[in-house]
């Protein structure tokens, strides 16, 4: 299951660290002065196609040119060269973090327009609608926000670099261009982020997956499991687990778990004959069908109706993905394969945005359309260090 942000781990996060440069202040992506014209014959790392620092795709490097620099360096982040005192860009991560644990409104500050972000202990900080540099012009200014992250877009598409967009009720991260003149917030300090692998309080994955251009998601710990005899909800304490044939007891009186379930059965009456976690019914027609689980049907998504007990406990904390945010993540370039794990357990393993194969581990991905269980075979031990990055 996905689950979008956390409800506690960042109350103290960047809504305490946020520290505030002057209003109009534009940069480059890893440029540490402002210029008077902005595009890709004044960009210090070549141009579009010829890239000589920063580039993961060697399509688009000068002759070929690599270096799997994804994040820009102290020497090339304008708030560390200009500010100091340990002040840097927020990675991309950090702003989904931002928006995912506080709340936002748009508002006029001191006659200038901009969002006001907010924590749940209360303390704020606020981003001016400060526009954008295109060539020579000044473009949307107080009119909608742009402002950087230190983190590349995609590994596939190094032009691009993560920016966090707002303009009124709009708020969402997206991919902009290296050669655009863009704002910086700058925070301080190394960041209160946990480790890429591990899972939360909540359950949540630490790591963050791309189900769209503008949307990430953060997995569970493990499947979803129910027992019937307490109607208890629960997440798989391993990514491992699985309950198998046990799940030949299903039955409104099981006092086993059970983790296949037939579609729309989260418990929520739907108006169909089946409609409960325990429903066995042979007859298609006694299942909800025809329809999305989002929307006026979004309570028969099994995550989003019932409170997970090892998962934060509250209802609507999570919620199955789309066909098509499944179809964007399986669609990314190298981040999914097939493994046996321990000599055993068969599965499919994907991998988070931000990722770097441990040391003393291979990793073999799957091709566009298929895979094979013997293209990662992996020990205990090699698979914990896999988990550990975040896979």
């Amino acid at each position: 299951m996905g689950r979008f942000g956390f409800t506690e781990r960042y109350a103290l996060g960047l809504a305490e660290r946020g520290s505030h440069p002057p209003r109009g202040l534009w940069e480059l992506w890893g440029e540490t002065t402002t210029k008077s014209y902005y595009d890709w014959n004044t960009y210090r790392f070549g141009e579009y196609g010829a890239f000589t620092k920063y580039c993961t795709a060697e399509w688009m490097g000068l002759n070929g040119f690599t270096d799997n620099k994804t994040t820009l360096e102290p020497d090339d982040d304008p708030a560390t060269v200009n500010m100091g005192g340990g002040a840097r860009t927020p990675t991309s991560t950090e702003w989904e973090e931002l928006l995912a644990n506080t709340t936002n409104t748009w508002i006029t500050q001191n006659g200038v327009h901009g969002v006001k972000f907010t924590s749940s202990n209360g303390k704020s900080i606020f981003l001016p609608a400060a526009g954008y540099h295109r060539f020579g012009d000044l473009i949307g200014d107080d009119g909608g926000g742009f402002y950087w992250s230190s983190s590349i877009y995609a590994e596939d598409n190094p032009a691009l670099a993560w920016i966090y967009f707002f303009a009124g009720d709009d708020r969402h991260m997206e991919g902009g261009s290296r050669e655009y003149g863009y704002p910086v917030r700058a925070v301080k300090g190394s960041g209160s982020t946990p480790s890429q692998g591990g899972f939360d309080a909540n359950g949540a994955s630490n790591a963050l997956f791309s189900v769209s251009a503008t949307k990430k998601i953060h997995f569970s710990r493990g499947n979803l499991q129910y027992k019937a005899s307490t109607g208890t909800w629960r997440f798989a304490e391993s990514q491992l687990d699985y309950v198998g044939d046990a799940n030949a007891a299903i039955s409104a009186t099981n006092s086993g778990w059970i983790d296949l379930f037939a579609y729309g059965t989260s418990g929520w009456n739907s108006g169909v004959e089946a409609y409960m976690p325990y429903s066995a019914s042979w007859d298609f027609q006694d299942y909800l069908r025809n329809v999305s689980l989002t929307g006026s049907y979004a309570e028969a998504d099994w995550g989003w109706h019932n409170a997970i007990s090892n998962g934060g406990n509250q209802t609507h904390m999570w919620r199955t993905m789309t066909a098509a945010e499944w179809q964007y993540l399986l669609g990314r370039s190298g981040k999914w394969g097939l493994a046996t794990i321990g000599g055993a357990t068969r599965g499919m393993i994907i991998l988070p945005d931000n990722w770097t194969t441990p040391g003393g581990v291979t990793w073999t991905a799957g091709n566009a359309t298929y895979g094979y269980y013997d293209d990662n075979i992996y020990t205990a031990s090699q698979w914990q260090q896999m988990e550990d990055a975040g896979a």
